[in-house]
């Protein structure tokens, strides 16, 4: 097995065109291989947007030199996007359940552990192999924050980040088995995760958080930023630090940090 991590995501187009550039270089700057699964939005057609989605993905990958470090950006047509979504939260759950549906083909196909975590992160320290068991899942089963038990129980754990390792993939299995069988409601992955968690005792589970390598406060010794909400992502410290590994000018950067504290970008 490799003992250098693999780094995964998978999100929309849109959100792909905001952060992919930060977080792959991110990434490639610390030596990490990264693999990226992007979804067409969901509706009829989906193959041939698929197929149109990929060409332009290919052209995107271009900009990164793949000498040292491997990019896989990859569009999907997944089953469950063939009909329309049109109710908006039901979408966004949808994109956020997605990396869960392609993370055992991701493990099958490379000998090595993974960290999938969300795409707006920046990866600002090489990441460790981690000998402590064969999921690495950030724990909060203390908190009691939500408007209702459902989103009680969905914060119990954090999406964020997860270890993953080949041992792990019947757990994701169970998770991706919840997701499809429970409506789609605001931090249904999480709530999956947690409740997988409580009833699945196979595998080695040991708890991320107190790795310390995930922050969304933005310390500067922290090995990866995410940009946990639409407050973190507009914050002008990972801003900054997001335009940075984008190569914007200085000016550039200044110019864009101004849009975004007045509100003429919110994205």
């Amino acid at each position: 097995m490799k003992e250098n991590p693999l780094i995964y995501a998978a999100c929309d187009k849109k959100y792909f065109q905001t952060h992919a550039y930060a977080f792959i270089k991110s990434a490639f700057q610390v030596h990490h291989d990264v693999h990226i699964i992007v979804s067409p939005e969901p509706g009829e057609k989906l193959e041939e947007r698929k197929k149109l989605l990929q060409e332009y993905l290919d052209i995107f990958a271009r900009k990164f030199d793949t000498s040292i470090n491997t990019l896989t950006i990859e569009a999907v047509a997944d089953p469950r996007a063939c009909a329309k979504i049109s109710n908006r939260k039901e979408r966004i759950v949808f994109y956020q359940s997605l990396r869960f549906f392609y993370i055992n083909k991701i493990l099958r196909n490379n000998d090595r552990p993974v960290y999938m975590m969300d795409i707006d992160s920046l990866v600002r320290k090489p990441l460790p192999s981690i000998h402590k068991g064969n999921l690495g899942i950030y724990l909060r089963l203390d908190n009691k924050t939500g408007k209702n038990r459902d989103e009680v129980l969905g914060m119990k754990v954090l999406a964020a980040m997860i270890y993953c390792t080949q041992p792990s993939a019947e757990f994701f299995k169970k998770v991706v088995e919840y997701i499809d069988t429970h409506p789609r409601k605001y931090f249904l992955d999480q709530r999956a995760i947690y409740e997988v968690y409580l009833e699945d005792k196979s595998v080695a589970i040991f708890d991320l958080a107190k790795e310390n390598i995930l922050d969304w406060s933005f310390d500067n010794k922290s090995s990866v930023w995410t940009a946990k909400g639409k407050r973190r992502r507009r914050d002008p410290v990972y801003i900054h630090e997001r335009l940075q590994y984008e190569n914007r000018s200085t000016i550039a950067r200044k110019v864009i940090q101004i849009l975004y504290r007045i509100g003429m970008i919110r994205k």
